[in-house]
């Protein structure tokens, strides 16, 4: 998830634990909350994510995917519903079973730092599709994941020369209060593995 500094990154631990990443048609772009698509931008965002996962492929330890998650353009308020439940500053998450959902208020094509919120989506889904850190427990699987993603998305910075650093909040204490294995479905909203999220926290 990407939101604003006075926002704690602790209170999403519950909600950002591992899932499976369910059948979806891949290679899709969609832009849901307005009465007129914006064919042109999508168009641009498909291309843009073709070449970030490349990207990626330099400064980690992931392939190229040859394949796109769902990417999808939504308000603020499918934002609100859908990954925090009320309002929230997040602006930006991964969802096993839609892909990655983007706040229209994001620019990726023009704004280097939206640009490298992308990227760090992107790495979830490349983390799903690998069943990267599966052996863990939930909120220890979705710190290391985050973990891992943060030190991408700083990588991409520093590779555009971009004078950002994200992830400052991200701390292993988050997970200390983590049940035991035979627990953890307490992490999982009513047992339900399709609902589970990953989110990013970047303070701007």
């Amino acid at each position: 998830m990407h939101v604003t500094n006075d926002f704690s990154m602790r209170a999403f631990t519950r909600l950002a634990v591992g899932g499976v990443l369910l059948g979806f048609a891949l290679n899709s772009i969609a832009y849901e909350g307005f009465a007129t698509p914006r064919p042109p931008r999508l168009a641009g965002l498909r291309a843009l994510a073709k070449q970030l996962l490349s990207e990626i492929e330099h400064v980690s330890r992931y392939w190229a995917s040859k394949q796109l998650p769902p990417i999808t353009l939504v308000s603020q308020d499918e934002i609100n519903r859908v990954v925090c439940k009320q309002p929230c500053a997040v602006r930006a998450a991964y969802l096993p079973v839609r892909g990655v959902l983007l706040a229209d208020t994001l620019d990726p094509i023009n704004v280097p730092l939206d640009r490298s919120i992308l990227v760090h989506e992107l790495v979830h889904f490349l983390q799903e599709i690998n069943n990267r850190y599966s052996e863990l427990t939930p909120c220890k699987r979705w710190f290391q994941r985050e973990h891992e993603a943060y030190a991408v998305q700083n990588q991409y910075l520093y590779r555009i020369n971009a004078n950002r650093h994200v992830g400052g909040m991200l701390e292993p204490s988050m997970c200390r209060d983590e049940p035991d294995e035979k627990k953890t479905n307490a992490f999982q909203p009513d047992g339900d593995r399709s609902s589970l999220r990953y989110c990013i926290a970047s303070p701007i």
